[in-house]
């Protein structure tokens, strides 16, 4: 399993969780963490298995229900959990639940299929597709410049040689907790400029910590897959955006002194 910057960007929610849990007076979302769990045996008496766990903060309060209600329709959207389900309160439990559910009953469906295609064959290589996992974060970060920023990562393993990873953010002003896009933050007409700055720190990047010549492209656009922070915005590329799987989804931060000149 392939989790580039996954130790750091781990360490560093869980220390934006902690001192965000001790900085009310800031304002921001109040929320609850749900932790959820579940495993789903592939036969009675086989060790194969399905796993489901997800971490998510679920924003509960500081806001208005109509506010904190469109929040919890962004993470559930945001992690694919089938949001048309839970229409009716946008319920981050119940979505959990019933993604689990789809999740399992594909997770049965494709594993027989291949526990019969494979019967009465001695190639033991198919085993790898008879274990699948999702595995499911969601943090609130530490507020920053008026904002604060949703981060979220989606992993699941279907079997085979590696899973896939999905990392992502949204952001949302401090003063309403109305969510913001790029056009809410910068000056008309400034996305080839940044651009042009996420594509240069690509390559700084990319030279410093010596992957250059593994990435596809050297050209980094200006996307709304971003998070704020006090050290500047941070756009996020998926995997195979930018370069191979193994360089994972890639994080490029351009200081507040990049972009002083095009921020509005």
């Amino acid at each position: 399993m392939n989790r580039r910057h996954s130790t750091l960007s781990y360490a560093l929610l869980l220390s934006s969780a902690l001192l965000l849990a001790g900085c009310g007076t800031k304002g921001g979302f109040q929320t609850d963490t749900i932790e959820f769990s579940r495993e789903s045996l592939l036969e009675d008496g086989r060790e194969e298995k399905m796993t489901f766990t997800a971490e998510i903060e679920v924003p509960t309060g500081g806001y208005s229900e109509e506010v904190l209600r469109a929040c919890r329709f962004d993470i559930i959207e945001a992690l694919g959990l089938g949001c048309e389900t839970v229409v009716e309160n946008a319920d981050i439990q119940s979505a959990l639940e019933y993604a689990f559910n789809e999740f399992d009953r594909d997770y049965h469906q494709s594993a027989g299929q291949v526990l019969e295609a494979f019967k009465d064959s001695e190639d033991s290589s198919f085993m790898a597709s008879l274990n699948w996992e999702m595995c499911l974060n969601a943090n609130y970060m530490i507020p920053a410049k008026g904002y604060q920023s949703l981060y979220f990562e989606r992993y699941t393993f279907l079997g085979g040689a590696h899973g896939q990873g999905q990392k992502g953010a949204l952001c949302y002003r401090l003063d309403t907790g109305e969510r913001v896009s790029l056009d809410d933050l910068f000056k008309p007409g400034s996305r080839d400029r940044l651009s042009e700055l996420l594509s240069k720190a690509l390559v700084s990047q990319a030279e410093q910590e010596g992957f250059l010549e593994a990435l596809f492209t050297h050209q980094a656009s200006a996307n709304e897959n971003f998070y704020i922070c006090e050290d500047g915005i941070c756009f996020i590329y998926g995997q195979y955006e930018l370069g191979p799987y193994s360089l994972g989804c890639l994080e490029i931060m351009l200081s507040w002194k990049d972009v002083e000149d095009i921020l509005k």
